[in-house]
């Protein structure tokens, strides 16, 4: 709650603390939360998204040239090979994806994901 009064902000009752004034609610979030906030969603998103790859083993070198790579990097490299491809509901690059494609690819990555549990 926020008190219009003395400009204080309190949790409990609906009177001010302070000056004993009837509170209001707190004003909506800044475009600084927000933007923080949806950077935070994306980026839940995208390590989701790592996490699935990781699950089916694409960390795994495939050649000389990614044994050198770290773990990451390579599943990195694998998923957006994968958004690249034909197989992708997207053609973009991970860090690239809006916050709607990013829940698409999710929802391939989990299909793939239980194909790949069924065959282990």
């Amino acid at each position: 709650m926020f008190c219009p009064n003395c400009q204080h902000v309190f949790k409990q009752g609906p009177h001010c603390p302070q000056c004993g004034g009837v509170g209001q609610a707190e004003q909506r979030q800044s475009h600084e939360e927000i933007a923080r906030d949806y950077a935070a969603s994306k980026d839940r998103m995208r390590k989701k998204i790592f996490a699935l790859g990781y699950n089916m083993q694409w960390q795994v070198p495939q050649s000389q040239a990614e044994v050198t790579m770290q773990p990451w990097a390579r599943v990195k490299k694998r998923i957006n090979a994968f958004l690249l491809s034909d197989k992708s509901p997207v053609k973009k690059l991970l860090d690239e994806l809006t916050t709607t494609e990013l829940t698409t690819v999710i929802t391939v990555f989990e299909k793939m994901y239980r194909d790949y549990l069924k065959k282990v």
